[in-house]
């Protein structure tokens, strides 16, 4: 007796959907289409049918397991991803728990140095003044007192620009020239800043760069003298390093300022004494050439005083050391001769 395939095939749809997992559905699979599963024990009736009815239930045998297979394959599809979701679920890392965000980059640490410097001096009572990277002759060299037979020209590898005149153009090897430029345009009392690039024709090494940067600063006052820079400096080098830290102002010689004083900054001595992370030299104070300032260095005998520090840094590592280095020019028959003061306050 042929059963009824259309209802087998209706309970085993019902069946596959039924199994929960793969193991019940290997269950249902073998119940099915196994050795004792109805359309086996149906294939082994065909024997007993005439040709024809042999021939149309045989294939709808053929049918029904096909479509059955399929059926279990389905299922089978389905609980695998099911079991694949389950276990990514369970080993899931949550890529955005630690995540801080989209970083855009940060400011150069120089940058972040120079304005940290101007923000000091500034809180100081100091301006800050800028000028042109590429500079004129008289500006850089002539108008600082530096004739061409000076030798303190000799200490500097200048990069000229090709314009004007041969050597009357360059890229300025100090941001001295701005003191120039500041005086020019403006009256005394000076108190301003001049940090900016300078470039000099410099082999690249551990201590030199073709392009660094310097901070040099000028006061055109009346009655400024050594005890007014030394405190400044004091004033500086414990906002910018820290209390533990205090700087010094010694006499030293420099060939092209008179006196000159370098100053160092250390920590609290030690039993091995300071240690100087920073030394520094004078530079040429720069007189506007007008009433109240002579040309040539001179100061007007009104009793204007002028000091000028210079700081500079030929590597990024070395800026923040360097900062606090200083130079002083008093050049001038009309004033006292210059004394070296207690660090303090003005």
């Amino acid at each position: 007796m042929t059963p009824d395939l259309d209802q087998h095939l209706a309970e085993a749809a019902t069946a596959v959907a039924a199994a929960g997992d793969l193991d019940a559905l290997r269950t249902v699979d073998s119940e099915l289409l196994g050795k004792q599963s109805v359309v086996t024990e149906a294939r082994k009736t065909l024997g007993g049918l005439d040709e024809d009815e042999r021939k149309a239930v045989g294939q709808r045998l053929n049918e029904v397991r096909a479509e059955i297979e399929a059926l279990v394959a389905a299922r089978r599809s389905a609980l695998e991803g099911e079991a694949r979701a389950e276990q990514l679920e369970e080993e899931r890392l949550d890529l955005t728990e630690l995540d801080r965000g989209r970083r855009l980059g940060h400011r150069h640490v120089v940058t972040q140095t120079w304005e940290r410097l101007e923000d000091l001096f500034v809180g100081m009572g100091y301006t800050v003044s800028e000028g042109p990277e590429i500079e004129d002759e008289w500006h850089n060299f002539g108008a600082l007192n530096f004739p061409p037979d000076h030798p303190a020209r000799d200490m500097y590898d200048t990069l000229y620009v090709d314009h004007g005149e041969p050597g009357s153009t360059l890229l300025r090897t100090h941001t001295s020239p701005v003191q120039i430029r500041v005086m020019e345009a403006g009256e005394p009392p000076i108190y301003s800043i001049m940090p900016g690039r300078v470039f000099r024709s410099d082999t690249a090494d551990a201590t030199h760069m073709p392009v660094f940067h310097q901070i040099e600063g000028l006061v055109v006052d009346r009655g400024i003298t050594f005890g007014d820079l030394a405190g400044t400096l004091e004033a500086f080098t414990r906002a910018y390093f820290g209390g533990d830290f205090t700087s010094r102002l010694r006499p030293s010689y420099f060939p092209f300022t008179e006196p000159s004083g370098p100053s160092s900054t250390s920590a609290a001595p030690t039993e091995r004494g300071w240690s100087w992370p920073a030394a520094a030299w004078f530079i040429p104070t720069s007189w506007r050439p007008a009433a109240w300032i002579q040309r040539n260095g001179r100061v007007s005998p009104s009793g204007l005083a002028s000091i000028a520090w210079h700081s500079c840094a030929t590597e990024l590592t070395t800026f923040a050391n360097c900062s606090a280095t200083t130079t002083v020019s008093c050049r001038s028959s009309d004033v006292s001769r210059a004394r070296f003061h207690t660090p303090g306050w003005w």
